[in-house]
């Protein structure tokens, strides 16, 4: 058998802060929090145009598309999310099986959203459950969804408390035009004008 180390001993870390999950507080972002939170962006790709698309959401709420929220233990930003304040309902429910998890016809559009980017310190990411639980009380919605493309590389570290929504098979004897298509949200539209 190949040895992958020539230590045979592992490691466990145990923050000091990460033992002070209760004091973990959620609210809307400033640009104070945003400067503190950079050093997250540093796990992102494109970490200038999400850090640029967050600091306009906290300068213009009224008129960007998206919310941005913080977490801290004390004065200590340990994630930072931004969410869309709409969801594209329509071709979720078109494309994917949400209905086997939703009551749509129950659930108004109002309360649906889509994570753009969620991202906390590593030493916090047992927590992302209770950090997602908290941005939904804050801003008062019931679902979040999170859209993987085929060209993500990795899959962000809270993707195990979401449920797979499989896609609608689409019979190729099926020769109707779909209403729906996917909409490009504010930061797609930017990327793509980039490219």
């Amino acid at each position: 058998k190949k040895v992958d180390s020539l230590f045979g001993e592992v490691l466990y870390i145990l923050h000091r802060e990460s033992l002070m999950i209760s004091l973990m507080t959620v609210d809307y972002a400033t640009e104070k929090d945003l400067k503190s939170a950079a050093y997250l962006f540093e796990q992102l790709e494109d970490s200038e145009h999400m850090y640029s698309l967050a600091l306009y959401t906290i300068q213009n709420p009224e008129d960007s598309k998206f919310m941005c929220i913080v977490s801290k233990i004390k004065d200590h930003i340990i994630g930072i999310c931004l969410l869309s304040k709409e969801a594209n309902i329509d071709y979720y429910d078109s494309h994917f099986r949400i209905r086997h998890y939703i009551n749509l016809d129950k659930i108004s559009k109002y309360y649906h959203s889509r994570i753009v980017f969620f991202l906390t310190h590593r030493n916090f990411a047992q927590y992302t459950k209770i950090f997602l639980k908290e941005i939904l009380r804050l801003v008062n919605k019931v679902c979040l969804y999170y859209e993987i493309s085929p060209n993500t590389e990795a899959t962000p570290k809270f993707f195990k408390d979401f449920i797979l929504a499989r896609n609608r098979k689409f019979p190729h004897f099926v020769m109707k035009n779909w209403e729906y298509q996917k909409e490009l949200y504010e930061d797609e539209k930017i990327e793509n004008f980039l490219e």
